[in-house]
């Protein structure tokens, strides 16, 4: 993904991540458990050395499109949302979304950066239908991803530890076929 990428919403800008992201409030993020409870990052301490090393990896894969959401009248950087491990053959892509500044929770952002970035997906990219997994108990996200309009493809029965529940949960795993994508 060379392209350059600057997506506008009414409310937001979402562009590609750089190490100038690196800040203390995204490493806020990373380490705070209500943020991360439902991500595999949930389960680690991070640095800022960690938090750098990651952004490296991601800046250098070309399987993947990896945007930092940001409040278009601020330019604060509130979130980041991705399209990764991109299969050119099979032209689907893996989405994922992590909104970091609680003070933003609520609000719609998760959703107006979804549908941005999915009509990129299907649009410049190319690809033919976008996955995703969630974790049951994130209800929220469910909601939101079916309101989208992904359809639930199937369960992988106990695939995650929900550290607030202290118990093990499903993953629900989700598709959007281009043409169900009905926000043009």
């Amino acid at each position: 993904m060379d392209e350059i990428i600057d997506i506008r919403t009414p409310r937001l800008s979402l562009k590609r991540i750089t190490l100038e992201d690196c800040t203390d409030d995204y490493l806020s993020w990373l380490n705070d458990t209500e943020v991360n409870r439902f991500l595999e990052s949930g389960f680690f301490k991070h640095d800022m050395k960690s938090l750098v090393e990651f952004v490296s990896r991601y800046q250098s894969n070309n399987k993947a499109l990896f945007l930092a959401i940001r409040l278009l009248d601020s330019q604060k950087h509130i979130g980041n949302i991705k399209i990764d491990k991109i299969n050119r053959i099979h032209q689907t892509g893996e989405y994922g979304i992590l909104m970091g500044e609680r003070s933003e929770w609520g609000k719609g952002y998760a959703k107006e950066a979804s549908i941005a970035i999915i009509r990129v997906a299907f649009g410049l990219m190319g690809l033919q239908k976008v996955n995703l997994g969630v974790i049951s108990s994130n209800t929220v996200a469910v909601e939101l991803y079916k309101k989208i309009g992904f359809k639930v493809e199937g369960v992988i029965r106990r695939n995650f530890y929900d550290n607030a529940l202290s118990t093990w949960v499903d993953e629900i795993r989700m598709g959007l076929l281009k043409e169900e994508f009905d926000y043009d």
